[in-house]
């Protein structure tokens, strides 16, 4: 029977954590071959042919990571900002997770 607790032991925590790092380091070889490795992902808004918004990020291990979204004053509360995420959701193919980051 396998019990789970709740614990701030520092000892368990430790254990845990030289776990992590003994598999991590097991595994250095796959990590260096894609470490670094990613592709840009960038999907933009126009207007005519005015650029009015865009979404920056790249794909890295089946993860979209969103580093900007930005969308012209002038065209915001037009649902603008929901269609480039939703292009996001819907264009890498194999993309399991997402990831944003909260910038003020």
């Amino acid at each position: 029977m396998i019990i789970f607790e709740r614990s701030n032991n520092k000892q368990l925590e430790k254990q845990i954590e030289g776990w992590l790092r003994t598999f991590n380091k097991s595994q250095k070889e796959w990590f260096r071959e894609r470490a670094y490795k990613s592709e840009t992902e960038n999907f933009f808004a126009f207007d005519g042919e005015k650029l009015i918004g865009g979404a920056v990020g790249c794909v890295k291990y089946n993860w979209y990571y969103l580093d900007l979204l930005f969308v012209d004053e002038v065209y915001r509360n037009k649902k603008i900002g929901s269609q480039l995420l939703r292009q996001i959701e819907d264009c890498p193919p194999g993309i399991t997770e997402y990831h944003l980051k909260k910038v003020l």
